[in-house]
């Protein structure tokens, strides 16, 4: 079955052609436009292509232009914009904003998706952005990973995918791609860790260089289900963005895949849609303006959810669960409820004056 599953997860030699091609036009662009800054010192090729794991269907070409600590934030940010947009199109993509620790270009090249990252050259602990680390992740992962691991990395990002838990932004609270890479090289394999995830309860903690002790990881991150320790940084924790119930959902996968293994596993999920027919679902549809950056829109998502479950419990609805996706310029906010409409009348207890004694009634 897993045979079957690696031809689900692992790019196919077309695949493979576009996305190194693409990498390698873009990163031979940028080192031409940007080396003679003398602002940049190196410009390279980091993430999941730099290290052969990405998912088939999925791949990503980071690219990271790096800086001399002492440039100015503003000065990083204006260079890898106006530069970034120009490679894109130069090479007839079209491109966008994003935001994170600082701004950055995404763009589409020849249909692959690119990102131009701005970091700091900076030696590890000395970190002046989130975005810093990132090639120290690349050289240490590509120093523990062999073949057969990084067939493995792909089989957990599809399990990951399938079960909608695979990505660290916002809306998904999941297992980022880095994390993925950690878990499979500490378990060594796919197999090895689905089967540890089975016997896994919260709070879990990983530390690959052996350095910390549970009691000190546990004490340094008191609210983390699964703390996994950076090897580049022992001071933070991997898993971070993984939620509480991203973290449940992939125990009981692992779980419900040992007991009845099947490649739909690894395949993309269907769309979260609202059945009109549904007894006990409540979906609103809410337009949204594309443009606003992800992590904000779904920060705001994300609370509008929780205040509408929340509501829907003052009013004397039992909320199972509450979720939202997002559907091109819509987002659905989906929430399974006990039912979808009120008895008329609600019993509730008082007291009343009843010849001139004070008597309980319900």
């Amino acid at each position: 079955m897993l045979e079957e599953a690696r031809r689900l997860v692992e790019p196919g030699p077309e695949e493979r052609d576009q996305v190194l091609g693409v990498s390698e036009r873009v990163l031979e662009r940028c080192r031409q436009r940007l080396l003679r800054l003398g602002e940049v010192v190196e410009v390279s090729l980091e993430g999941s292509v730099a290290k052969d794991t990405w998912l088939k269907g999925r791949p990503d070409v980071d690219i990271f232009i790096h800086f001399r600590p002492e440039v100015a934030d503003r000065r990083l940010e204006e260079i890898v914009v106006s530069e970034g947009r120009e490679v894109v199109e130069e090479l007839g993509g079209r491109s966008w904003l994003r935001y994170a620790s600082h701004p950055y270009v995404e763009g589409v090249v020849e249909g692959v998706r690119v990102n131009i990252v701005g970091c700091y050259s900076v030696p590890p602990g000395g970190w002046k952005s989130a975005a810093d680390r990132t090639p120290y992740h690349t050289r240490y992962i590509k120093s523990v990973l062999n073949s057969g691991l990084k067939t493995d990395v792909r089989l957990l990002k599809g399990f990951l995918n399938s079960v909608g838990i695979y990505g660290a932004e916002i809306r998904v609270e999941g297992f980022s791609g880095y994390l993925a890479e950690l878990l499979v090289v500490w378990h060594g394999g796919f197999t090895k860790l689905v089967e540890a995830a089975a016997r896994w309860r919260p709070p879990v903690a990983i530390d690959i260089t052996g350095r910390k002790t549970r009691e000190a990881m546990l004490s340094a991150f008191p609210n983390s289900g699964l703390i996994v320790i950076d090897p580049v940084d022992h001071a933070r924790n991997v898993a971070a963005a993984v939620s509480l119930t991203s973290l449940s959902e992939f125990i009981l996968a692992s779980k419900l895949f040992l007991r009845n293994p099947s490649t739909s596993y690894f395949t993309t999920p269907p769309s979260l849609k609202a059945e009109e027919d549904s007894r006990r679902l409540l979906g609103l549809f809410i337009p949204v303006r594309t443009s606003i950056p992800p992590d904000i829109l779904w920060g705001e998502v994300k609370r509008t959810t929780r205040g509408v479950a929340r509501r829907l419990e003052a009013e004397g609805f039992r909320v199972y669960r509450a979720s939202a996706t997002q559907a091109g310029d819509e987002v659905l906010i989906l929430l399974e409820l006990d039912r979808l409409e009120l008895a008329p009348y609600r019993a509730k207890a008082g007291t009343a004056r009843l010849d001139g004694q004070c008597r309980r009634f319900c």
